[in-house]
């Protein structure tokens, strides 16, 4: 039962890298050119937010929660943290790309538990 509070932990990575990369950028509008704003938030947004989804869902999955709860919660806060704070909707492509390496990530941390389960 314990190991199901690395859910909220799960989820709290999400929400500091969705906001480091969605919402952070509209808060610095203003302070610093917006045209690096924009470039640095969608390289961010590219990289960072799938990053994390990958390696989150691949060490619940690694801890034993089902691996089809690890890869479903990094895009659900990816994308209701951002239409919450800002009111607008987050990239889409970068929230299927979250799903995508969400279900690698946790397809992945299954492979691996089932191999260290057959030696």
């Amino acid at each position: 039962m314990r190991k199901y509070l690395l859910l909220p932990a799960q989820a709290a990575v999400m929400a500091a890298a969705t906001f480091v990369s969605a919402i952070l950028p509209y808060m610095l509008y203003g302070q610093v050119d917006s045209g690096v704003i924009v470039k640095s938030a969608q390289w961010l947004q590219w990289t960072l937010v799938p990053l994390s989804a990958g390696v989150t869902a691949y060490f619940l999955t690694r801890r034993g929660i089902n691996r089809y709860l690890c890869w479903l919660l990094p895009p659900a806060v990816y994308t209701a943290l951002p239409w919450a704070v800002t009111g607008y909707a987050p990239l889409a492509g970068v929230m299927l790309v979250t799903c995508l390496t969400g279900v690698v990530g946790a397809a992945a941390g299954e492979v691996k538990n089932q191999t260290d389960q057959d030696k």
